[in-house]
Formats: C-alpha cells, sequence, structure tokens
C-alpha cells in the first residue's frame, strides 16, 4: 500500500512538473517570437533552446504520467514502445538544455567554441550505450537509458545553463530592477541543484562492462527524496526562468518610456529654437537696427561716441551669432535614419562657410556608417561641439576629423593645431567637453584628450559599435 501510494504520488508529480514545464516552454517560445529582433539582450536569441527543452521535457513527464495508468489498459508491446518514446524525448529534451548552455556561453563570450564539440560527444555517448545496451531485458534497458541521459546530458547541461545564467547579470542590472536580478540568481540555484540531483546518482563503474551477460543494472534506483528534489527543483527551474521573460516585457516598456522622453525632449528643443528665433533674435535685430540709425546720426567729429557705438554693434552681432549658434545646437537631426556621412559633411560645410577652419575628413570603412536615428543625433552632436569648441576656444585654423571603425567600436579623432587647452577660456571648454562625455556615456563610449602648449589638441571618442546590421534593428524598434 505505501509503495502504491509512493506511485501515485510520483505520477501525480510528473503530471505538475510536466504541466509547469510545457508552460515555460510555450510561454518562452512566445516570448522569442515576440522580441527575437527587438531585445538587445544576449538572453534572447539563444532561449528558443530552453523553449524546446520544457516543452519536451513537459511532454516527458506527461507521457509517465499517463503510462502509469494505462498499463493495464494496452498490450505489453505497445507499452514498452510508449516507454522507449518516452525516454528518447527525455534525452533530446536534455540535449536542447545541453546546447541552450553551450550557446548562451558562447554568444555572450563570443568563445568557448569547443563546448558545441562537448554537446555532441554527450549525445553520442548516450545514443551509443542506448543502442548497444538494446539486449538487455526491456525494463532494465528503458531504466538504465534514462540514467544515461540524466547523467551525461542533463547534469552536465544543468552546470551549463548555471554559469551562463549568472553571466547575463549584467545585461539584466542595467535595467535597474532588482526583482529580475533576484530571478536570475533564484534560476541559478535551481539549476544548480537539479545538477547535484541528477549527478549525485553514480553509475557502478565495475557493473558497466558486466552488464552485456547479466543485465545488471550499472545505476541505482534514485531514492524517492532525490526524485522529489528533481521534481521541486524543476518548478523552481520553470518558475524563475518564467520571472526572467517578464525582462522582454520590461525592456520594451523601458524603450517605449525612454523613447517617449526623448520625443518630449525633441519637442521641448524645437519650442526653445522656434520662441529664440522669432523672439530674442527678432527683438536684437530691431535694436540693432535702433542703434545703426544713431550711429549714422552721430556726429563724426564725436570720435569716441562713434567709437562706444560701433563696440555695442558689434557685440550685438556676436551675441545674435552665438544665439544662432545655440539654436544650432539644439536643432535635432533629421528624424530619419540616414548615413553619418551626411551629417557630418553637412555640419562641416557649414561651419567652414562660417569661420576660417579648414576641415579635413577621413572615413574607413564608410559602408558601414548606417547608424539610427538616436545615434546619429549623438555622433552628430558630439563632433558639432568638439568643431566649435576648437574653433571658438581653440582657435584652431585647421582640423583633422578622422572615422574608423573595428566592427567592435566606432571611433572618432579629431586632432586640430589650436593653442592648446591650458591656454582656452576654460569655463566654456570644460562645458563643451562635458557635453561631448555626457552624449558619448549615453552611447556606453568614453573620451580621451590630450593636449600641449602651442601643439594643437587631439580628442579621441570611443563608442560600441555593432555596425551595420546592430543598427537596422535598432530602426525597427524605434
Amino acid at each position: 500500500m505505501p509503495d502504491n501510494l509512493w506511485t501515485h504520488n510520483l505520477a501525480l508529480s510528473d503530471f505538475l512538473t510536466g504541466l509547469v514545464f510545457f508552460l515555460m516552454g510555450f510561454v518562452i517560445l512566445l516570448q522569442f517570437f515576440q522580441y527575437n529582433k527587438r531585445s538587445n539582450l544576449k538572453l534572447i536569441s539563444t532561449v528558443w533552446l530552453l523553449a524546446v527543452f520544457g516543452l519536451l521535457h513537459g511532454l516527458a513527464k506527461w507521457l509517465n504520467f499517463f503510462l502509469t495508468f494505462i498499463f493495464f489498459d494496452i498490450t505489453a508491446n505497445s507499452f514498452h514502445t510508449w516507454q522507449t518514446i518516452t525516454v528518447v524525448i527525455t534525452a533530446l529534451s536534455f540535449i536542447f538544455l545541453y546546447l541552450f548552455g553551450v550557446e548562451l556561453l558562447v554568444h555572450t563570450f563570443k568563445r568557448f567554441h569547443y563546448l558545441r564539440f562537448t554537446a555532441l560527444i554527450a549525445t553520442f555517448l548516450w545514443a551509443s550505450i542506448f543502442l548497444v545496451s538494446y539486449h538487455q531485458e526491456n525494463p532494465v534497458w528503458l531504466k538504465q537509458s534514462t540514467a544515461w541521459s540524466y547523467f551525461l546530458l542533463a547534469f552536465p547541461g544543468a552546470i551549463l545553463v548555471s554559469l551562463a545564467l549568472i553571466t547575463q547579470i549584467k545585461d539584466f542590472t542595467r535595467l535597474n530592477i532588482p526583482k529580475l536580478s533576484n530571478a536570475v540568481y533564484g534560476a541559478t540555484v535551481s539549476f544548480t541543484l537539479y545538477a547535484v540531483s541528477t549527478g549525485a546518482v553514480f553509475p557502478r563503474w565495475q557493473s558497466f562492462f558486466m552488464t552485456a551477460k547479466t543485465a545488471m543494472t550499472i545505476f541505482p534506483e534514485p531514492s524517492p527524496y532525490m526524485q522529489l528534489l528533481r521534481a521541486v527543483c524543476g518548478i523552481g527551474m520553470a518558475y524563475f526562468i518564467l520571472k526572467i521573460m517578464r525582462t522582454f516585457n520590461l525592456e520594451g516598456s523601458k524603450k517605449l518610456e525612454l523613447a517617449n522622453i526623448s520625443q518630449a525632449i525633441l519637442e521641448e528643443r524645437d519650442r526653445i529654437s522656434r520662441d529664440l528665433h522669432d523672439g530674442v533674435i527678432q527683438s536684437l535685430y530691431g535694436v540693432g537696427l535702433s542703434l545703426e540709425l544713431i550711429f549714422n546720426k552721430t556726429d563724426p567729429s564725436n570720435t569716441e561716441a562713434a567709437g562706444q557705438l560701433k563696440y555695442i554693434l558689434d557685440k550685438l552681432d556676436e551675441t545674435t551669432q552665438s544665439i544662432r549658434q545655440y539654436i544650432q545646437g539644439l536643432s535635432p537631426v533629421e528624424k530619419h535614419t540616414f548615413t553619418l556621412q551626411e551629417a557630418v559633411s553637412a555640419l562641416t560645410r557649414e561651419l567652414s562657410q562660417q569661420t576660417n577652419l579648414q576641415i579635413q575628413v577621413n572615413w574607413a570603412g564608410g559602408s558601414e556608417y548606417q547608424l539610427t536615428t538616436s545615434q546619429v543625433n549623438h555622433i552628430f552632436h558630439i563632433v558639432q561641439e568638439a568643431l566649435y569648441n576648437a574653433a571658438k576656444h581653440a582657435k584652431a585654423t585647421t582640423l583633422k576629423l578622422d572615422f574608423s571603425t573595428d566592427h567592435k567600436h566606432l571611433t572618432i579623432s579629431l586632432f586640430d593645431n589650436g593653442v592648446g587647452l591650458s591656454h582656452r577660456k576654460l569655463t566654456a571648454s570644460q562645458r563643451g567637453l562635458r557635453n561631448i562625455q555626457e552624449r558619448a556615456s549615453l552611447l556606453g563610449g568614453n573620451i580621451a584628450l590630450s593636449s600641449k602648449n602651442n601643439q594643437g589638441t587631439t580628442l579621441t571618442i570611443i563608442v560600441p559599435w555593432e555596425g551595420k546590421q546592430y543598427a537596422q534593428n535598432q530602426a525597427t524598434t524605434g
């Protein structure tokens, strides 16, 4: 009676864990199809493997559950056939679990490609044992094949998944949602305990080569507590993975929120630009015209008054020009995706017309400079700020502007022949450099500055770069 009760309880556990795993796989698969092209998280590109694991393992658990109750309702051959199918599906699910851990590690670090061969080796070993031991009695053969799938596939697979998940903490923490990081830790612990529960049942190696003649079991029967631990770990794995899947919804909400904020900022900038142009500049023009009338009516012999009026008119023109430059800084680049070359070329042409600065622009790998609106906008203003700094504060007459990419980083280098940083108007210059640093930080980059007295200044901006395809993917999310 107690054995029968335990069998039924174990069968019920199979049904519940099967339901949890199947739902986990189904939800993950939906999230994958929805966010595969829209998420920047590394997890999304490999998570479909975990989804297949969940679906197959859930199906295998359900088959175990139903086979427990239909033992007397079908023929022995049919029963053994379904048992064999269940064993194969279980092993197949563990193969996908193993591959998920491998691919996530490879995709995260861009190395450890040899781990893919370990997955092939483990699969080959299990398949060989499964086929070679076919001569054993059917129940022994199936139980041992299942045990080998846990030991060769689930055990290392769960360890790899634990390691792979813990490496994703950095990706999740940048979303500033502590509960998500806790979910990653919870999933890591669940997979680690699952690895312990599957690897704790060691084979009897001394019986391995005797099995052919004696049909002895290599693996001991897992204790009820070990089977219960596996079930609990399975539920924990599914629970925390489903919590992690919320990341993609939250990431999408964050992007939408940032897009709305960005749009509001752009609209406010447009409003301020219009108000400055239509209000302040027009008023200054009016004041300037009045002063010119006074200047024209001033007695030429009164050189002191004429000189003061001329000075005021010059300062008024400088102020008007400064406000115009400020308005240009407020105005965003066109609200569509276009090449960085076009934006920079327009900027350098305009600046060359306004100043005596001669600008030489060099491009490396120009065909790859396709960026989204946000990327172009930040880089455009970085270059604009640097050019105006060189023209206004460094008193430079020539400037060399180099763009290059190594498919990981975009590097912008500016070399001017100005007076050097120590001779500049430091307050204005430092404010401009701070703006450049802030925009570079928004792109995940940094700046480096070197300057010598009367020998010019070198400014280098390095931002993460993932090439044209990344920009196109980003454009679809905008």
